[in-house]
């Protein structure tokens, strides 16, 4: 057997976990699919690694390695957006804490102003 295609058979964790011990004495295979099977990427990883390494001839699935990849950039991408966000955040957090330095100063200034009328009020 140096082909085999399990696209969309639904194996799941489970059958992966079946696959992945199968194959682990399989020196022969050259290409699998297995799109479609809701097989959690440690275990394709794992499958890819064993294959990798048992065949000479094995290729990698590309659309397995497409969407992780894919999967990989969303994610950064998605950490990138979180950075620049807090960045904003924080930009917003410095304005405010400027914000509320110049009214604290201008509310001393104006009570001061204040208590200056009202003392020359009171000394006349």
């Amino acid at each position: 057997l140096v082909e085999l295609d399990l696209r969309w058979n639904q194996i799941g964790i489970p059958g992966g976990r079946t696959l992945l011990s199968s194959l682990k004495i399989n020196s022969c295979l050259e290409e699998l699919h297995v799109t479609g099977n809701n097989i959690t990427d440690d275990i394709m990883e794992a499958i890819e690694m064993t294959l990798s390494v048992k065949s000479k001839h094995y290729h990698a699935e590309k659309q397995w390695i497409t969407h992780k990849q894919l999967m990989q950039s969303q994610s950064k991408l998605k950490e990138e957006e979180n950075l620049f966000r807090v960045s904003q955040l924080h930009e917003q957090l410095d304005e405010m804490r400027f914000s509320s330095l110049n009214m604290t100063q201008r509310a001393h200034e104006e009570i001061t102003s204040c208590k200056a009328e009202l003392e020359s009020c009171y000394a006349r």
